[in-house]
């Protein structure tokens, strides 16, 4: 079967029309996708541009500024918790701060070092049997300076002993000085 030059006219406008009714259908679906998101993008700007960042810049430079504030103080409690536990040093202390307060030490005992868990951290410590006398006042003192110089210390106990005979006044105290391991000490 062999088609004239009309036949063959025609089926070809028809194939051109077909292409360009499919080409223009995808057009106008993309002049309606670019128009939607055209109107998409608008919002966002104007939502962009309503937005007031200034508050959040500030509270940045805030938290930044606490941030340094709590490296600083971790700093400082490292090189406090980094004292020499196990020296004559804490012993040479225990007795200037009772020379300074009136109190002998009678008793200084320590079982060498232990450790503890505090804070989810393993920390060495000097657990220390303190026994002094002296004036009641004297040794209420002595506890509370011996507090403010140990601050990484726990007391545990501290059981005083009144006498009625007017002997000196005696306590026995037990507490633990934590210390910290750095990094580089292992």
């Amino acid at each position: 079967m062999k088609l004239g030059k009309k036949s063959l006219l025609i089926i070809a406008f028809g194939i051109f029309a077909i292409v360009l009714f499919g080409l223009w259908s995808v057009y106008s679906q993309q002049l309606t996708r670019k128009a939607e998101l055209a109107g998409n993008l608008d919002t966002a700007r104007l939502k962009l541009n309503g937005l007031n960042n200034e508050p959040l810049a500030h509270r940045q430079d805030e938290l930044e500024w606490q941030l340094e504030q709590v490296g600083a103080q971790s700093a400082a409690a490292r090189e406090m918790l980094a004292q020499p536990i196990g020296s004559i040093a804490v012993s040479d202390h225990l007795f200037e701060i009772a020379a300074a307060h009136s109190v002998n030490i009678t008793a200084i005992r320590s079982s060498g070092r232990a450790e503890a868990e505090m804070a989810g951290l393993i920390l060495p410590l000097l657990p220390l049997s303190i026994t002094a006398t002296g004036d009641i006042a004297d040794l209420a003192g002595f506890i509370t300076r011996l507090s403010h110089d140990y601050p990484t210390s726990l007391i545990s106990t501290a059981g005083m002993n009144i006498p009625e005979t007017g002997e000196a006044a005696s306590v026995d105290i037990e507490m633990a000085i934590f210390s910290y391991r750095g990094d580089d000490d292992g």
